[in-house]
């Protein structure tokens, strides 16, 4: 956590928000010694609307981070600033955000993603296969991939590749653990 003044300068910060903070590459104000995401997203936060504010900032190391900056009811006034990884399920919104997939390519990605038949899909979606197929040929199309196992290594392996580099240990569900 952070805690930063009307003028944005840190009061205190935690030693687990430096480590990620430092994995913060936009560029860093020097004053201030923080990341350009964060000083932007505290001065949406002082800016006077209710928050939190959110943003998610992808590290050096290929991790996302989470931001949830807002405005303390006192006086003088402070920002608040929680600085965590992101969960799975923020990491696959992001990704089916920056392909731009619709709520129903989503729900395809996921199922096809999940072993699940063409059959299948239009039996859990209750549409045709026909229309499966034409959902499936636009999510290939906006990923750039020509097969499941593509599509699968598209949207997942790009986050556990970087941390299976960097020796990041699986916990007991599954999950990386950093």
């Amino acid at each position: 956590m952070c805690l930063l003044d009307a003028e944005l300068t840190p009061l205190a910060v935690t030693s687990a928000a430096q480590r990620w903070l430092a994995e913060i590459d936009d560029g860093h104000d020097a004053a201030r010694a923080l990341p350009w995401a964060v000083l932007s997203l505290a001065a949406r936060a002082l800016g006077g609307e209710h928050g939190p504010w959110i943003a998610r900032v992808r590290t050096r190391a290929g991790r996302w981070i989470s931001l949830y900056a807002e405005r303390l009811a006192t006086d003088p006034v402070e920002v608040t600033m929680i600085v965590e990884p992101c969960r799975p399920t923020e990491i696959a919104q992001i990704i089916a955000d920056v392909y731009q997939l619709t709520r129903r390519e989503r729900d395809i990605v996921r199922l096809l993603s999940t072993g699940h038949s063409r059959a299948d899909i239009a039996r859990l979606l209750v549409v045709s296969s026909h229309t499966v197929d034409d959902h499936i040929k636009r999510v290939y199309s906006k990923l750039g991939v020509r097969s499941r196992p593509e599509l699968t290594a598209k949207i997942f392996f790009d986050q556990h590749i970087p941390r299976i580099h960097h020796d990041v240990p699986v916990g007991g569900t599954g999950w990386f653990l950093r």
